[in-house]
């Protein structure tokens, strides 16, 4: 279940350590992970921490855990925040890995990705 304690403590510090404004959807560009120094497991938990350090995204995370596939418009009836908003959020989350989608005519379909999720899961138990 995705609503392990250490995700939780993880997605809380995330969160606390950051002062995130509303508008601020991006997962960045042009960390450290680039260096040659930083171990590329490490990379791939900063990628994480980014995907994961909007509650926006955290909570989407969540209702596609409790609910199951869901479209953009049903995320969108369940969240205060306009359909582009959460079409960026949706974005930032695939890229990390942590969805799926499968296009059904003109909708998509999103779901957790349970390769992406173990792989989380398996990375923040690490650190």
């Amino acid at each position: 279940m995705f609503r392990s304690v250490v995700c939780d403590r993880f997605v809380q510090q995330v969160i606390g350590a950051m002062e995130i404004e509303d508008t601020d959807i991006g997962v960045g560009e042009g960390l450290v992970e680039e260096e040659s120094w930083v171990e590329p497991e490490d990379a791939e938990v900063a990628r994480l921490g980014r995907a994961l350090s909007h509650p926006a995204r955290v909570r989407i995370l969540r209702l596609l855990e409790e609910k199951g596939d869901r479209g953009c418009g049903d995320l969108v009836e369940e969240l205060p925040l306009a359909q582009s908003t959460v079409s960026q959020h949706l974005k930032v989350l695939r890229e990390a890995g942590l969805l799926t989608w499968r296009n059904e005519g003109a909708r998509t379909n999103y779901s957790l990705s349970s390769i992406g999720m173990r792989r989380m899961r398996v990375l923040i138990s690490s650190i």
